[in-house]
């Protein structure tokens, strides 16, 4: 598994917040390597302790390149990934939280075309014992988790359909037509960002577990 953030430069500095969240919750525990994918031309990523991956598409503000980093943060390793946007605070338990719903939809459910949303608006009606169908309406891409399987049906999804609409809205729409969506009982991150580099407005969790 990887841990990807995929993060554009902006005040205040939502992702030195997220990070500082990370290393508080239960991933500490763990060698799950995160790499973050910069989104400015003139960002290195010097300034964070993770491997960082710079952006050299020219301007990112541009709704094509915010999918194109979308795109890069999840098919960059070709294996389990999580993708995190910058601008979240991880609850201390998300990872336990993420693994059990994965092992009974994987080994006790037998499904494999699925993904699985960190960040839920609201409850929903439970499926299993550690995790719940997605409702119809997609919020936003504040953390997700691909299995390797789907990473190239979502990033094939995401190249196809570019120039139509903003990533958060193609994810939604791949989920419904070509796999399944899922998320744990509660949310386990919070959406923390008031400005967004796309532009999109705040919302934020109602059933968030810290």
């Amino acid at each position: 598994m990887r841990i990807c953030f995929f993060a554009k430069k902006r005040e205040p500095d939502y992702l030195q917040q997220t990070l500082n969240s990370l290393e508080c919750s239960d991933w500490r525990h763990t060698k799950i390597p995160v790499t973050i994918f910069l989104g400015g031309d003139d960002e290195d990523g010097s300034e964070y302790n993770y491997e960082c991956i710079p952006w050299v598409g020219g301007d990112y503000g541009r709704p094509d390149n915010i999918i194109i980093n979308h795109w890069r943060a999840i098919t960059h390793y070709q294996t389990n990934v999580c993708v995190f946007e910058d601008d979240i605070q991880f609850g201390r338990n998300w990872m336990a939280k993420l693994f059990l719903a994965i092992e009974e939809i994987e080994y006790y459910r037998k499904k494999t075309n699925y993904c699985i949303s960190m960040y839920t608006h609201r409850d929903y009606p439970r499926k299993g014992i550690w995790y719940c169908n997605y409702g119809e309406t997609f919020y936003g891409s504040q953390g997700l988790y691909f299995p390797s399987k789907t990473i190239n049906s979502i990033g094939d999804y995401l190249v196809q359909n570019m120039g139509r609409c903003n990533s958060d809205l193609l994810i939604g729409e791949w989920a419904r037509k070509k796999s399944r969506m899922y998320t744990p009982l509660k949310s386990t991150i919070q959406h923390i960002g008031r400005s967004s580099g796309a532009k999109s407005p705040y919302h934020e969790s109602h059933n968030f577990e810290a």
